[in-house]
Order: C-alpha cells, then sequence, then structure tokens
C-alpha cells in the first residue's frame, strides 16, 4: 500500500527527474508531430500554388504561341500602286524602234502561306502597257490597258526584309489605241485579246505593313493577230509598286 511517505519519496529525488523526463518526451513527441503535420500540410500548399503557377504559365505561353503561329499562317490581303515603264519587242528588230512609256499599276493582292517562308501571292492589277514611236516630227503613243493576274512564288529570305518571287502573268486586253497628237486610232483589230508573261521581282518590307517592289515583265506571246509576215510584238516592262498589307 502506497502511504503518504511512500508517495513522498517515489516523487522526490531521482523520480521526479523520471516523471519530468518523460513529460519532456511526450512534449516532444506531440510537438513534433504537430509541427511535422502542419509542415506537410505547407508543403502540399506550396506544391498546390507552384503546379497551378506553372500551369497557368503553360496555359499563356501555349496561347501565345497558337495566336502567333495563327497570324502566321493566315492569308492577308493588301492594295499596290505603281508604275510600268513599258515598251514593244519587235521581230524583226531593225524593222521599228520603240521608246519606253509610262503607264498606271494599281491593284489588289493576297499572300497565301504554305511553308516556312514560302507564299503563293495572287494579284489582280490593272496594267497600262504599250510603247512609243518618233514618227517623223511627231511622236506616237502606243496605249494599251489591261487587266493582269500574276500568280506568284513567293519566298522570304530569312532574317531579312527582302523577298523574291516568280510566276507567270495572264493578262486580257480591255483597251488599245495608237495616239498622235489628237488623233487616235483603234488597235482592237490588229492585237490579241490576251497576253500571257512571266514575271519576276524582288520586294523590300519598309515597315510591318509597308512594302515597296520592282518587278519585270517578259512577254511570251506575240500580241500581233497577222503573224503571215514573221512579225512578232510582245508587251516587255519595268514596274515599281508600294504596296500595304491589311492586318500585318
Amino acid at each position: 500500500m502506497l502511504n503518504s511517505y511512500t508517495f513522498y519519496e517515489f516523487v522526490s529525488g531521482k523520480n521526479v527527474n523520471k516523471i519530468y523526463l518523460l513529460y519532456f518526451k511526450l512534449l516532444c513527441k506531440r510537438c513534433s508531430f504537430a509541427y511535422f503535420k502542419k509542415n506537410k500540410l505547407q508543403k502540399k500548399q506550396i506544391m498546390k500554388k507552384t503546379i497551378i503557377a506553372f500551369s497557368l504559365l503553360a496555359c499563356t505561353a501555349s496561347q501565345s504561341f497558337a495566336q502567333k503561329q495563327s497570324a502566321d499562317n493566315s492569308v492577308k490581303f493588301g492594295v499596290k500602286a505603281g508604275a510600268n515603264l513599258a515598251t514593244f519587242t519587235i521581230k524583226p528588230s531593225d524593222e521599228d524602234n520603240f521608246d519606253s512609256k509610262i503607264g498606271i499599276s494599281a491593284g489588289a493582292f493576297a499572300s497565301i502561306p504554305v511553308g516556312e517562308g514560302f507564299s503563293i501571292q495572287p494579284e489582280v492589277l490593272f496594267s497600262g502597257m504599250g510603247a512609243k514611236q518618233k514618227d517623223g516630227t511627231d511622236e506616237v503613243k502606243y496605249l494599251l490597258n489591261y487587266i493582269s493576274v500574276p500568280v506568284l512564288a513567293k519566298f522570304t529570305i530569312p532574317d531579312s526584309k527582302f523577298s523574291v518571287y516568280a510566276g507567270p502573268q495572264f493578262s486580257l486586253l480591255v483597251s488599245s489605241k495608237a495616239k498622235a497628237g489628237s488623233e487616235s486610232v483603234d488597235l482592237k483589230d490588229v492585237l490579241k485579246n490576251n497576253d500571257v508573261s512571266g514575271v519576276f521581282g524582288l520586294q523590300y518590307e519598309i515597315a510591318p505593313s509597308v512594302n515597296i517592289s520592282t518587278r519585270y515583265q517578259l512577254g511570251f506571246t506575240n500580241i500581233a493577230k497577222d503573224e503571215s509576215d514573221g512579225t512578232s510584238i510582245k508587251n516587255n516592262a519595268l514596274n515599281f509598286t508600294i504596296g500595304y498589307t491589311f492586318g500585318n
């Protein structure tokens, strides 16, 4: 039986120290468990926030890349205007001498991406062609107006603002006349209604939506209706334009 003296003896001296030590161990264990539990919860919250942050960053980057790709791969439209320095190539070449004349060139185009740096550029242009010729003291101007449809394969040179292009051009004659002073003669009875040419040129982008371009048009078709005497007349022109692309 534990009397008062025995109890006093138990709780005194070394036994008291043992009780304190046991209590301290229990307290430390409880605190460690609580700290571990709290620390584990904090780590889970940090991990969760990190995953959410990385997910948002990945979604933002993916969306931005998709938008850029979509913008780069979209069909773009534009307008252009400039001038032709046009003349005829005549065979036999010693038959007549023609000088160049200036004509209007204006219209619209589309740029259709087909690959990295490559695109197809169809155009619809009003094109003033022809030539001029000295006849004694008089100057005769041959005024030929076409609706032209070039279909160009275009390549943008990497890390530059330059592009090169080439392709065929199909033209329909809408009016033609020879003019000397105040007099003029219609040429529709002596010239063909259509013309096929080859086009090649160079373009430079001076601003994100603005470009300048120069090209050469080499006529393939003999536009003279009467070919019985071996005469050949072909359109040639050096072209300069400035263009604007919408939504670029």
